[in-house]
């Protein structure tokens, strides 16, 4: 018997037990969440979720704000299916007012600006908008490619994207 995608998710979870560790490690002691309210990284749950996406983008980019609303949308349909999936918007806005209009049209936490470059070093982000999915357990890179993921399976009937890891075509930017 073939174990189906939920039973795999399952079982990948049992084997992986959820810390903070990689979560922290990434985003610092804190992160923002809705009206900029200061979030503690390790009580925002992004540690229980199979799939971060690190969302790399800017208010002054338009191919950004055209995906944007696609991303917004597809989040939460994947969420209301009952799918452990979480986003953090990372900045590439200049100052702190384009910073917040921005993220006001999106329904997930942020990265403080002040992180924002290392993080966009540490995953060696070229271009914006970028979509990261990243499992947070392990700390590994599921694809660079969370765009043409996302836009391929809005619905997250693949999710969590596991096979993508190592087709040729996740690090496509």
């Amino acid at each position: 018997r073939t174990m189906s995608g939920d039973e795999k998710q399952a079982a990948q979870a049992e084997q992986e037990p959820a810390t903070s560790e990689h979560v922290v490690s990434l985003f610092g002691d804190t992160l923002l969440g809705e009206n900029g309210q200061v979030v503690q990284t390790e009580k925002a749950g992004l540690q229980d979720a199979d799939v971060v996406g690190l969302y790399f983008s800017a208010h002054w980019c338009g191919p950004c704000r055209h995906f944007t609303p696609v991303l917004v949308e597809a989040y939460r349909k994947i969420r209301a299916a009952g799918k452990k999936f979480q986003i953090v918007f990372v900045s590439s806005d200049s100052n702190e007012s384009e910073f917040r209009d921005y993220f006001e049209t999106m329904p997930w936490l942020a990265a403080k600006r002040d992180i924002a470059g290392s993080i966009s070093t540490k995953f060696f982000v070229m271009s914006i908008p970028t979509l990261v999915l990243w499992n947070p357990r392990t700390g590994e890179t599921i694809t660079k490619s969370g765009r043409n993921v996302i836009q391929s399976d809005p619905q997250g009937e693949h999710f969590p994207w596991t096979e993508y890891q190592s087709s040729s075509w996740c690090n496509i930017l």
